[in-house]
């Protein structure tokens, strides 16, 4: 499996907003928390990591979306790559209901409303992913990957 890892840098930016997320969407029928590491996975088509890496011309990730059935919020992300756009996303926080309260239309109506807010007053996304690894990954066990051999590529604007 290969997955793009933003710069640290950027990597902080979009914790930052992980954590301003989680602040505002918490309430007393859903619990959000932050999804570690911030990978993109590219589709298995991708195999050898160095012309993967220097077939991307352009990273796109968009403004941040919610999933209506498992409230997951996600930023869809689409990758410029000889010539044409592949779409991925990289999933920013996971969610879980509280008191076995279902994933109803208005919670996720109310979700979406105030994500759309926050992104209007922030303007951490959409934004462009210059700088990051290409990794070929390795799945260690249920809840733990890890990166094997990576590339770092800068793009050029």
């Amino acid at each position: 499996m290969i997955h793009l890892i933003p710069h640290p840098t950027q990597q902080l930016n979009i914790i930052n907003f992980q954590k301003l997320l989680i602040r505002r969407l918490q309430n007393e029928r859903i619990i959000f928390f932050q999804t570690i590491p911030l990978w993109i996975l590219l589709p298995d088509t991708f195999s050898d990591l160095k012309k993967t890496a220097s077939s991307i011309t352009k990273i796109n990730i968009l403004l941040p979306e919610v999933n209506s059935e498992t409230m997951e919020i996600y930023s869809p992300v689409e990758i410029s790559c000889d010539g044409k756009i592949i779409l991925s996303k990289m999933i920013l926080l996971e969610s879980i209901t509280t008191n076995k309260t279902s994933i109803s239309k208005d919670l996720f109506n109310q979700t979406k409303i105030e994500l759309k807010k926050i992104c209007t007053e922030n303007k951490n996304f959409p934004c462009i992913l210059n700088i990051f690894k290409a990794a070929n990954t390795q799945q260690v066990s249920d809840n733990s990957k890890s990166v094997e051999k990576f590339v770092w590529k800068k793009l050029k604007n």
